[in-house]
């Protein structure tokens, strides 16, 4: 069947007159037009160059007819054949007004079928048809979507490959991506499947795959985005995994555009760091929550706007990053994640914290810049293991002395704030080695004080930077 009709389609071998090939012009319908330039065919609508016609699909091997005899589509011809068929330099060559009149033929033929996409390669049917939408052709508004979604359904993994890296799936509403849905879950998986399934247990991979296709928005962003495998995962990382015995224990879904958390993450069981960085949430993804042995979440680059009570149920976790979010306060129980050795809270909205913050013994690293805090509560003196903290570009009018009991303090940050002096005490931080307190009204010339402080710091190898 298919045999005939790309002999009908595409294999130009009809006698063509002197007049038509001297014509150079080909018009389909009142949109489409092809024009020959230059002994190059270009494609028109209403008008505008559409774009070159770089490929004619030529006359196919009798010994080959077999393998194309139950196929239904140019794509699946084109992919048996391979590039055989294409018009190349160890082809047989024809002029180019024939390859002309072949590329009008084939496109006279596909819209007096109604843009029927099996008919042309898809690489140029959609394209083509996407085009003669947007101009208003009457015909392809009424099929365009229906093209996409019966090419899906048929199947064939080069066309839908391309037509999901394409974003042609941005068309179909949640509807009809689920009447398609079974097809292109099987796509998903086999392209996961090939990226990662050889590293993971099957159960493992099967506990991955249900979480990322929850819903259409996650089975449309991983129809085109497979995961990799990183020995180490950074918060750069985008769709990765780390594994150890062929066990999940660490998950990067930066940059998927994720507003929800499917609860069948908690099937990971044996996750220890998840990175959800720049995606968009607004609420704390609580199906974290069920992870019990997490050691590691980053939430960077979401607009969170507050955090659950119910954190304290992670009770294993050692590093949580909050950075550039929308948080106004924390809540008390953050204080029981007695693990806890950095806390990143840059670039929120937070006025004050928790004030038992000194139950946090481990915590080692306290990021806190860009917010609105005046003040610390008592209880940051008790925080014998922090070695760094940043409580740059706040709103401090005077240095917080509770710093000073701060023992096993090495770097304070305060750049940008309102601070104008500094307290003799700092001297008693014995363990500091950096000082950074930029864009301060501190004047160190006029300031007596200040400039002994600054003196004995700097003598005792401390770097200051004011």
């Amino acid at each position: 069947m298919l045999a005939n009709l790309i002999y009908i389609l595409l294999v130009i071998k009809r006698a063509v007159s002197i007049k038509e090939l001297i014509k150079k012009e080909f018009k389909v319908n009142e949109y489409l037009t092809l024009r020959l330039i230059k002994d190059k065919t270009f494609i028109f609508i209403k008008g505008e160059l559409f774009q070159q016609c770089k490929y004619l699909l030529m006359d196919i091997p009798k010994e080959r007819l077999n393998e194309i005899r139950d196929i239904e589509s140019i794509d699946e011809a084109s992919s048996i054949l391979d590039h055989s068929l294409e018009k190349g330099e160890e082809s047989f060559t024809i002029s180019p007004e024939m390859e002309f009149w072949g590329h009008c033929s084939n496109l006279q033929v596909w819209a007096e079928n109604n843009y029927d996409t099996r008919l042309l390669h898809s690489n140029i049917a959609f394209p083509l048809l996407k085009k003669l939408t947007d101009v208003g052709d009457p015909t392809a508004k009424k099929v365009f979507k229906e093209e996409i979604g019966l090419r899906i359904s048929h199947g064939n993994e080069k066309v839908i490959e391309f037509l999901v890296s394409q974003n042609y799936l941005d068309y179909l509403n949640e509807d009809e991506i689920s009447a398609i849905g079974p097809e292109l879950k099987q796509f998903v998986y086999l392209k996961q499947e090939r990226a990662i399934g050889n590293y993971l247990d099957k159960n493992e991979f099967e506990s991955l795959f249900v979480f990322i296709v929850h819903n259409t928005d996650s089975l449309r962003f991983f129809a085109t985005h497979p995961f990799s495998k990183m020995d180490e995962l950074t918060r750069e990382s985008k769709q990765a995994v780390k594994v150890e015995k062929k066990k999940i224990v660490g998950l990067s879904l930066n940059y998927c555009r994720l507003n929800e958390l499917s609860p069948l993450i908690e099937n990971l069981k044996n996750l220890k760091i998840l990175y959800l960085n720049n995606n968009f949430f607004k609420n704390f993804p609580e199906s974290i929550l069920n992870l019990k042995k997490l050691e590691e979440i980053s939430l960077a680059g979401n607009q969170l706007r507050k955090i659950p009570p119910s954190i304290d149920q992670l009770k294993n976790l050692r590093i949580f990053n909050l950075d550039h979010g929308a948080i106004n306060v924390l809540p008390d129980s953050i204080t029981e994640l007695s693990f806890l050795e950095s806390l990143s809270l840059w670039n929120n909205a937070l006025k004050t914290l928790p004030k038992d913050l000194g139950k946090l013994k481990r915590l080692k690293i306290l990021g806190l810049s860009n917010n609105r805090l005046q003040e610390l509560p008592p209880s940051i003196k008790e925080l014998t293991s922090l070695k760094t903290i940043d409580l740059s570009t706040n709103l401090f009018s005077k240095f917080p002395e509770e710093l000073i009991e701060l023992n096993a303090l090495e770097s304070l940050w305060m750049n940008q704030n309102k601070i104008k002096s500094l307290p003799s005490s700092i001297l008693n931080m014995d363990s500091l080695k950096e000082l950074f307190l930029i864009n301060n009204p501190l004047n160190v010339h006029s300031d007596v004080n200040l400039k002994i402080v600054v003196a004995q710091l700097k003598a005792r190898g401390v770097i200051v930077r004011l």
